[in-house]
């Protein structure tokens, strides 16, 4: 699922937060179990905070320019396609602590 900025910019409010249920109650994306994209069409002008899994470096920059903030949600993968990739190791060290 992706948005772009200027839907951003159409339905919310400046100094709102832009989250996975906000989304979907503005109707920009169907579902907020499922990965979200930030893309960067379009001009923006109000200060939002926006929790999304991904940005696309025009998206960080117009949401960062328009004195907003970016917060990326961490993906968690799970199931038969999942990848794994391997941790760094203060990574490690922190899930190993937590066990």
């Amino acid at each position: 699922q992706e948005t772009n900025v200027d839907f951003l910019e159409e339905r919310f409010d400046d100094g709102a937060e832009v989250n996975l249920e906000t989304l979907v109650e503005a109707g920009l994306i169907r579902d907020a179990d499922k990965p979200v994209a930030i893309l960067g069409r379009g001009d923006l002008s109000k200060k939002l905070t926006v929790k999304a899994h991904r940005f696309t470096a025009s998206a960080e920059e117009k949401i960062t320019a328009a004195g907003g903030t970016i917060e990326v949600i961490p993906l968690k993968v799970t199931g038969a396609k999942a990848t794994v990739k391997k941790m760094r190791k203060e990574d490690l060290a922190k899930l190993e602590d937590q066990g």
